[in-house]
């Protein structure tokens, strides 16, 4: 059977109605919108697994998986069909983030961020970096998230994160240098729609904002693969999310404020914890102080 051209404007309210995230439903029609512009038999499995092996292996992306296994539920009324297809549909292999990725010295991150063309994919960087958080929280950033306020005598940067499910997850920033670069890039940049670093132009008319932060980080992670080749280092070795995954690894193997997980997945926004962070808790630390402690290490190093 043939898919009809109305599927992905009708999948689309389906997955509204399910309650995910705006950016997963964006993300989910995108999928099935190509799937069906190769006009592909929805009875067949071997039409869902060919697009798989040609985009799930290309872009190791699993979400093409997950937005097929959504459209089979939603589509297919046969059930003894439906089941069949979602039992034999491929499985993306999990990759070995040990394998696959590496961890990066301060020193390597900043000789990146240095390489890196345009000045405001050096400040989002400065911030994954400095703070942890993700690309695309980042990118959401809108004008009065950043402000300033006192800790212990201090005056630091205060950046109010909004990462998934809309939880707020505020970052402080203790390095002078960079608030000094970060206030410098607003005072000179004038900001479309309120985002400090999203840049808008005529094509994104009527797009939705998951597309809009979709292009905006498709040109930073562009910027950094050239400075990743400029400096020698495999593209594939690092992403965008590794700034994140080397700032956990910094507030773990510290001897003072590495000793809870927990505090490091409040830390970083994660929703659930490892099953051995209830052995690890009573630090007495808050997420403020970690930041202060890690900005005081890196200014040591």
């Amino acid at each position: 059977m043939k898919a009809d051209l109305t599927d992905p404007g009708m999948f689309k309210i389906f997955l509204e109605n399910k309650g995910l995230k705006d950016s997963t439903v964006e993300l989910y029609t995108d999928v099935i919108e190509h799937f069906l512009r190769e006009n592909p038999d929805i009875d067949s499995i071997d039409s869902y697994n060919s697009f798989l092996v040609r985009r799930v292996v290309r872009k190791k992306s699993g979400y093409y998986h997950y937005a097929l296994k959504s459209y089979i539920k939603w589509k297919i009324k046969d059930n003894a069909l439906k089941k069949t297809i979602l039992e034999n549909i491929i499985t993306p292999k999990e990759s070995d983030p040990v394998n696959r990725t590496q961890y990066l010295t301060p020193g390597r991150r900043d000789k990146i961020i240095s390489m890196l063309s345009s000045e405001k994919h050096k400040i989002i960087a400065k911030l994954q970096n400095q703070t942890g958080a993700r690309v695309a929280d980042i990118l959401r950033l809108k004008r009065g998230s950043i402000t300033y306020e006192n800790y212990k005598g201090k005056i630091v940067m205060r950046i109010d994160i909004i990462g998934k499910r809309g939880v707020r997850n505020p970052k402080w920033i203790f390095d002078k240098k960079l608030q000094e670069d970060i206030i410098e890039y607003i005072g000179t940049h004038s900001f479309a729609e309120d985002y400090y670093f999203i840049e808008f132009n005529k094509s994104f008319k009527n797009t939705s904002e998951y597309k809009i932060i979709r292009t905006n980080y498709n040109w930073y992670w562009q910027d950094i693969k050239k400075a990743l080749d400029k400096i020698g280092l495999d593209k594939g070795s690092f992403s965008t999310h590794d700034w994140r995954r080397c700032v956990a690894r910094d507030v773990y193997s510290d001897e003072e404020i590495g000793n809870d997980v927990q505090l490091l997945q409040e830390f970083l926004g994660h929703k659930r914890p490892d099953t051995t962070l209830k052995y690890l808790r009573n630090s007495g630390l808050t997420t403020i102080e970690i930041s202060a402690k890690l900005a005081e290490k890196r200014k040591n190093e």
